[in-house]
């Protein structure tokens, strides 16, 4: 049987409310204990709110682009390459998430 262990607070979710209450408490000196069932972040980090956001702003950026004309701006052909997108989606969650990880002692 697992050793049992005391918590002066026990917070459920490591999303951006979690985290910032884990560590808000073990700043004010209290013990933590911090329960994700999933990937450190939660879905904001790791599936919602982050990576949304990335691929927000390169749409943004794209229209940018595609209306640089109506500016004087001359470009060539654009193209969006979804794979590679996700691919960057996944290294700044990735990179987020080990950040995260660092603040916390396991």
């Amino acid at each position: 049987m697992a050793e049992k262990q005391k918590f002066d607070v026990v917070v459920i979710g490591s999303g951006p409310g979690g985290y910032v209450a884990a560590i808000k408490a073990a700043q004010e000196k209290k013990t933590v204990c911090l329960i994700e069932k999933g990937s450190l972040g939660g879905t904001c980090l790791n599936v919602g709110c982050i990576p949304t956001k990335t691929l927000l702003a390169n749409a943004e950026v794209m229209h940018k682009i595609k209306t640089a004309a109506d500016f004087g701006i001359t470009v060539g052909p654009i193209s969006f390459d979804f794979e590679k997108n996700e691919r960057t989606q996944g290294h700044c969650s990735r990179k987020n998430s080990q950040k995260l990880r660092r603040a916390f002692t396991f």
